[in-house]
């Protein structure tokens, strides 16, 4: 008995022993993972509507009084699903281990349009759309006149930006990343589909591709449609690509537009996630403008606001004293007496005589016969003299009102 118990502890511990050794080496990873984006929602509509200047929707009690987890799809939202699952059914195996999705209502709707086969749902709100705060159900012309200065902070960067009462993308990518390690934990060698919001996608990017801010910002500002991820987006990630060997980490992704796959790239692309030694580093810290070198010009940055800020204090003084003096001036003359002439200060032995008026030449009696005549006739603005007038009869143009020069 003895001699039968000894190996078979032999057999275990080195059973334990190289799953141990398994484990340290490759930790428990995902095989597979499939993100959906939901359909056109009623706040896709809402929000595209806002953005080309009409607003009425989020004025209407029954939209604007319920919540932005309650939006439900619109037709086109419905076929853009019902196309996002031909092509899940077509293309990939869809007998997954694990079926998520968000709690929000218009992504279990996409997830059950979808109608993948002996599919089972878990609604995890780890997966919930990104939270605006006050920005949700609000208007862009409302966020522009009532949060102004939230905008432009936003405009200094949307990576790190949150509204008031919100989340910033790099909060969403924290919760994300819980997700990701649940999954690496539940889920090793397993295939899972996910469905869910833009927004939360981008966070999965940015963390299963190891994306930083910089690349982030670029991919943002350039805005090529097939880094955008549209209504139904479906982003493939696998550790197993066709005629490769399979990796000990997610290594390739595959971007796809269902609906229209003019949208997207549609083949499987290598996941490359940077690395920098020190001179790489610099290369992408030289990228930053440096404003500080160190206290000289500290004194001198200051020294400039200071200067212009007292500048403009000067010239808002300035103004507001000129529109003072202009209104004292104004109260004065109107209170001044008026003038007297100079009949009530000469006497009528000093007053200058008035000239006689010049006798009037034949050309300018017919001058003024011509201007009060019925034909009603006007001198055109090139003579400025009558008898240059009369002697030029093609200067002379009708008069709106005949009978007035």
């Amino acid at each position: 008995e003895q001699r039968l118990v000894f190996p078979m502890a032999l057999r275990v511990v080195g059973t334990m022993g190289r799953r141990l050794f398994s484990t340290r080496a490759h930790p428990p990873r995902l095989k597979e993972l499939i993100l959906v984006r939901h359909g056109e929602s009623e706040g896709n509509i809402a929000h595209q509507r806002s953005l080309r200047g009409d607003h009425a929707l989020y004025d209407n009690q029954h939209f604007s009084q319920r919540h932005s987890s309650m939006w439900r799809l619109t037709n086109r939202g419905i076929e853009e699903a019902i196309k996002a699952g031909e092509w899940l059914r077509e293309n990939v195996d869809t007998n997954f281990d694990r079926f998520y999705v968000s709690e929000y209502v218009r992504a279990m709707e996409t997830a059950a349009k979808l109608e993948l086969p002996n599919a089972v749902w878990f609604a995890e709100t780890f997966l919930r759309e990104r939270d605006l705060g006050i920005f949700d159900l609000m208007s862009h012309a409302e966020r522009r006149e009532k949060f102004r200065e939230e905008l432009k902070r936003r405009e200094r960067d949307r990576f790190f930006f949150a509204p008031p009462g919100g989340e910033s993308l790099a909060d969403v990518c924290l919760r994300v990343d819980r997700m990701i390690n649940m999954l690496h934990r539940e889920c090793h060698d397993q295939r899972v589909i996910i469905v869910c919001h833009g927004e939360v996608m981008w966070a999965f990017r940015i963390r299963l591709e190891r994306m930083g801010q910089a690349q982030y910002r670029e991919m943002e500002q350039v805005m090529n449609v097939f880094d955008h991820i549209h209504n139904c987006q479906i982003l493939q990630y696998t550790r197993a690509p066709p005629n490769e060997e399979e990796a000990p980490w997610i290594s390739h992704m595959r971007s796809v537009c269902p609906w229209d796959l003019s949208r997207s790239r549609n083949t499987w692309q290598e996941i490359i996630r940077p690395k920098y030694d020190s001179v790489q580093l610099m290369q992408q810290v030289v990228r930053v403008h440096r404003i500080i070198d160190d206290d000289a010009a500290a004194d001198r940055l200051s020294r400039e606001v200071n200067e212009a800020a007292l500048a403009s204090a000067a010239s808002a003084a300035s103004a507001a004293a000129m529109d003072v003096d202009s209104e004292a001036g104004a109260e004065e003359k109107a209170s001044r007496p008026p003038r007297p002439s100079l009949s009530q200060v000469l006497p009528a032995s000093l007053m200058p005589t008035p000239k006689p008026p010049p006798p009037r030449t034949p050309a300018a009696r017919k001058v003024k016969r011509a201007v009060h005549g019925s034909d009603g006739l006007e001198q055109a603005s090139m003579f400025t003299g009558a008898e240059a007038a009369a002697n030029h009869p093609a200067a002379w143009a009708r008069s709106a009102q005949p009978g007035i020069a």
